[in-house]
This record gives C-alpha cells, sequence and structure tokens, in this order.
C-alpha cells in the first residue's frame, strides 16, 4: 500500500523464457523503466515497463542464471550461472553478442556473486572453497 508498482509479464514463447523462475533482476543504469531478467532454465533478456515481450534476448549460458550486472554505462551485460566457471559480457547495443567471457571458479549450484567497480576498470569475484 502506498507504493508504485508495475507488473511485467517476463517471457515468451519466441524466446523460450516461459515456466520458469526468474532468479535475478537488474536495472538498466540509463533507461528509465528498462531491466534485465535471468531465469534458472538459463535464458536472460531485457524487458520494459513500457512495452509487453522481449525487447532483447542473449545467449551463451548453458546453466541457470544466478547473478546479472550492467556496466555503469549500461552497454554491456554480465552474466554468471550454477556450475559454469564463465562469466559472460554481452553488447546491449549490437542484438546482444558476447564480447568476452571472464574464468571463475563455480562447482556449486551455489549464487557465486561478483561485482565490477563503477568504471568497469576491476572485478571482484567471490571463490568457494570447501574446508
Amino acid at each position: 500500500p502506498g507504493r508504485e508498482s508495475v507488473e511485467v509479464v517476463v517471457g515468451d514463447k519466441a524466446h523460450q523464457n516461459n515456466n520458469s523462475v526468474v532468479s535475478t533482476v537488474a536495472e538498466h543504469p540509463t533507461m528509465n523503466g528498462v531491466f534485465g531478467a535471468g531465469c534458472y532454465n538459463s535464458t536472460l533478456a531485457l524487458y520494459s515497463t513500457e512495452i509487453s515481450g522481449v525487447l532483447m534476448p542473449f545467449y551463451g549460458p548453458n546453466e541457470g542464471i544466478t547473478q546479472i550486472k550492467f556496466s555503469g554505462d549500461g552497454n554491456r551485460l554480465y552474466c554468471g550461472s550454477r556450475r559454469e566457471n564463465e562469466i559472460y559480457c554481452f553488447d546491449t547495443r549490437y542484438n546482444g553478442e558476447v564480447l568476452r567471457t571472464f574464468t571463475r571458479e563455480v562447482e556449486t549450484n551455489q549464487r557465486i556473486e561478483f561485482d565490477i567497480d563503477p568504471p568497469t576498470r576491476y572485478w571482484l569475484r567471490g571463490i568457494p572453497r570447501v574446508t
């Protein structure tokens, strides 16, 4: 009560985002109403609170997506997934192409988070250790 909200349907059959749990959401830093959503069925896409359906799908991860994060300018979208030793970097300006991947250690289904500093010069990543 007293808070404005918008309901957005995430997924459509054309991009296979249907019937999965949204596992992570990130707001675009420069475009109002635009956000990214990743699902446990390994799908990732951009959506809008103003337009229904997928704005741009991204392809690459093979496992359930556990975290996404935009670069400070919003031109890149980073994605980490369970049991996958790569963080994918997508270009949000050109059809969601994979620009590059970054290596990390992930051997479980746990959410192993990463972060980048605002000018996108340094990476921080968690590494799980079993003792």
